[in-house]
């Protein structure tokens, strides 16, 4: 998966050049949290609004034509993120 030639990471990167490879993003979200309340609490949040989702068949029907309605391709260009905006204000929150 990780292959620099043909790999998932290499196909990422292929789509987003800024893209950065991590082996165990689960080992870095963790290693994050521990460093980080701010990053901790925002993860805990995202994991209660997963697990909300999950159990509900009405929810998971309103994220899914939300996760369709925001996909990239319907999107304005306005409400795309800026790369640098977004690291900025993370290294704010998390120095």
């Amino acid at each position: 998966m990780s292959g620099h030639l043909n790999g998932v990471a290499a196909s990422f990167k292929r789509d987003n050049p800024a893209a950065v490879y991590v082996h165990c993003l689960n080992l870095c979200l963790e290693e994050t949290g521990e460093k980080c309340k701010v990053m901790r609490d925002a993860l805990d949040f995202v994991q209660e609004v997963a697990h909300i989702v999950k159990q509900s068949p009405k929810q998971s029907h309103k994220f899914q034509v939300l996760k369709h309605e925001m996909a990239p391709g319907n999107l304005p260009a306005h409400f795309l993120p800026n790369e640098m905006d977004s690291a900025h204000r993370c290294s704010e929150i998390c120095p």
